[in-house]
């Protein structure tokens, strides 16, 4: 069990390879010996994917010739005790380590498995942001549950876009859009639903998707202001209809207006629902850029970048960088909902989970 355990330690550490393919180097390279291979390979995997585990270490302790690669005998230590061997493939230019030729676990020896995975997803950037079409005003649309926090972490990012790029800029509309699913009002489970809408993380959701639509189309200068607020505020508990209208009330929106929009949800749902379903965006965040999905990074400058490309004569402030604006969100690219059901909630007689 303990063996069983260390090897998926191993490899979960190295979710990034599972990213990037490295291809091997040209067979004209001069190449180095089983001796070097050893080296390179004891020195990575203590240097990257044993990092952080507690003091297991590697140590080369033998290598053999296989065809175009050294398989190098790599002993696990913990406290000076070798826990078990395993053996990795190093092909003979020293360029590329596999860990587990079975599931693909390559490496490139001279780059740092984030640093890889950084090249690989610029390179993927490169290619996505051709795929979007150039128009002279720029419409995006970000679909997103008010409670995923991968949908907080891309609203929280596109507000630093938002900021950089200054509210005066002309012919670019950013939208949220809020996804739900639609039930028959039969099977309507109050605990997430409103009317037949309904969110995947609770009633209290789907409220602040409302209000969220609302303040949006009671004052548009101040909605995203609102929205940064509330996202570092607020927690979707019983608070959060008292802590946005504190924010409602600080930032001077028309409380009434909101009370009287959020009176009528129907039509204000099935608007986001429509367009969510012809987009198919399940997942939140969804991006939607000239009415193509954007599946690239999520960094600041990423979306910068991609809006940007949506114009066909972009404005001078997109030549402009965000300021730390290329660090990759903890969460890379994941998302809360999946296809083909965007929200998957209990019906209303539905035994309670937990």
């Amino acid at each position: 069990m303990q063996k069983n355990n260390l090897k998926k330690k191993i490899f979960s550490l190295s979710f990034f390879a599972l990213l990037l393919l490295t291809f091997f180097t040209s067979s004209c390279s001069l190449g180095i010996n089983g001796d070097a291979a050893s080296k390179k390979a004891e020195k990575y995997l203590n240097t990257y994917i044993l990092r952080n585990t507690g003091g297991i270490t590697a140590k080369a302790a033998g290598v053999d010739k296989k065809d175009e690669f050294y398989e190098v005998q790599i002993q696990i230590l913990k406290d000076n005790q070798v826990m078990e061997k395993v053996p990795v493939l190093v092909t003979k230019t020293g360029k590329t380590l596999i860990l587990n030729p079975q599931q693909t676990l390559i490496y490139n020896l001279d780059v740092s498995p984030e640093d890889a995975f950084l090249k690989a997803s610029k390179e993927a950037q490169t290619k996505m942001l051709k795929n979007i079409p150039k128009k002279d005003k720029v419409e995006v649309k970000l679909f997103v549950m008010s409670g995923c926090p991968f949908g907080v972490e891309a609203e929280n990012t596109f507000y630093k876009v938002i900021n950089h790029l200054g509210k005066d800029i002309k012919d670019l509309d950013i939208q949220v859009k809020y996804i739900t699913s639609k039930v028959k009002l039969e099977n309507k489970n109050p605990k997430y639903c409103i009317e037949n809408y309904c969110a995947m993380h609770g009633l209290a959701e789907i409220k602040e998707n409302l209000r969220q639509i609302c303040v949006a189309n009671t004052d548009k200068d101040k909605f995203w202001d609102y929205l940064a607020e509330f996202n570092s505020k607020c927690k979707l508990d019983e608070k959060a209809e008292s802590c946005a209208n504190e924010i409602i009330k600080a930032k001077a929106i028309d409380a009434q207006k909101i009370v009287d929009c959020m009176k009528a949800p129907v039509d204000l749902f099935e608007k986001d629902f429509q367009e969510s379903t012809k987009y198919e965006a399940t997942a939140s965040p969804t991006v939607i850029i000239n009415g193509a999905k954007y599946e690239g990074m999520r960094t600041p400058n990423a979306i910068l970048e991609a809006m940007c490309a949506g114009y066909k004569n972009a404005p001078a402030i997109c030549k402009q960088k965000i300021k730390d604006g290329d660090k990759i969100p903890e969460a890379g690219n994941a998302s809360c909902g999946a296809s083909p059901a965007p929200v998957a909630v209990p019906t209303k007689d539905a035994p309670e989970t937990k």
